[in-house]
């Protein structure tokens, strides 16, 4: 791969990734869009519907709901259950939320569906695990994912459950197959079982950026970052293959460049929107890729995306 095609996106980006509130029940020190029980924004019904008809279109295959807590948008439900009669469906879950009772009913919509569940769980040790996303969330976590296996997910080879590992330290995340047999290990003591780990590099910006900025470790930790670029793993960058959809509707190359306000351009230099693309069947997804420095944390050692590591290091 040449660099210039690094700084498109495929001809047909697959996924889009929708962000639809940054409403949270937990506020982890590790949150790069700085989620949190005060944050109001939530996506609009209209905003989903003009999400659901591009999904529509032949090239997208599936959808990814984050947030926030995405369990928390009012139109939540509603919009998992239409978005999965037009693509495979994942949702990116806290795991706490759904022991709260307003949402347990959740588990059985997602199980009914064949959601595609991915868990953050930072580590497999409670107190690691708190320092990142709270008291008393371990628990619960624990909890949540035996409920989900207990419908199926992680266990049938239908309902899949992946987890999600991001670094304490400022650090690189370790081997991911290394990291996968230590969960799988550690959460078997626990009575819980899964289907993939993720091993995601914590990117500096949003809170996690901030704490680096308190602590004095954020220039170390960029220089480890560029001094640790990898070719190889730009073929590999989620942006190339995907819509990030913020919840006013405007459009992104990735949740990283949401975060930081980067929107994708239109030819008279104003924000995209996904309305653009639902108005015009025929407007192209792929695009020119907005790149900063934060981009590194995607293409360091072994890379790093919403699916794990890119690229496999000998």
């Amino acid at each position: 791969m040449d660099d210039a095609s690094c700084l498109r996106t495929v001809d047909e980006p697959s996924t889009i990734q929708v962000n639809v509130t940054a409403r949270c029940n937990l506020a982890c020190a590790h949150c790069h869009v700085e989620s949190g029980p005060h944050r109001t924004e939530a996506m609009d019904r209209a905003t989903m519907e003009a999400v659901l008809a591009v999904a529509e279109r032949p090239c997208v295959d599936t959808v990814d709901v984050t947030g926030g807590a995405p369990e928390m948008n009012p139109d939540f439900a509603w919009f998992v259950e239409r978005a999965s009669s037009a693509a495979r469906v994942m949702v990116r879950t806290n795991l706490v939320i759904l022991r709260d009772p307003a949402y347990r009913s959740l588990l059985d919509l997602y199980a009914r569906l064949g959601v595609e569940v991915v868990a953050s769980l930072p580590n497999v040790h409670d107190a690691q695990a708190e320092q990142q996303r709270g008291a008393a969330t371990f628990d619960p976590s624990i909890e949540v994912l035996r409920e989900l296996n207990a419908r199926g997910y992680g266990r049938d080879g239908e309902h899949v459950l992946d987890l999600v590992f991001n670094p304490q330290w400022p650090v690189l995340p370790p081997d991911q197959d290394e990291l996968e047999a230590v969960y799988r290990r550690r959460l078997a003591e626990l009575g819980v079982s899964f289907d993939r780990l993720f091993a995601v590099a914590n990117n500096p910006i949003g809170r996690y950026g901030a704490h680096l900025l308190d602590t004095g470790e954020f220039d170390g930790y960029l220089d480890l970052l560029i001094d640790g670029f990898n070719q190889e793993a730009c073929a590999g960058m989620m942006c190339r293959r995907q819509l990030s959809v913020g919840w006013d509707g405007r459009v992104y190359d990735c949740d990283f460049n949401q975060a930081l306000g980067l929107a994708a351009r239109r030819e008279d230099g104003g924000d995209r929107t996904i309305f653009d693309y639902a108005d015009d069947p025929a407007l192209s997804l792929a695009r020119a890729i907005r790149f900063r420095n934060h981009c590194y944390a995607c293409t360091a050692g072994s890379g790093s995306s919403c699916g794990g590591t890119i690229v496999q290091m000998s």
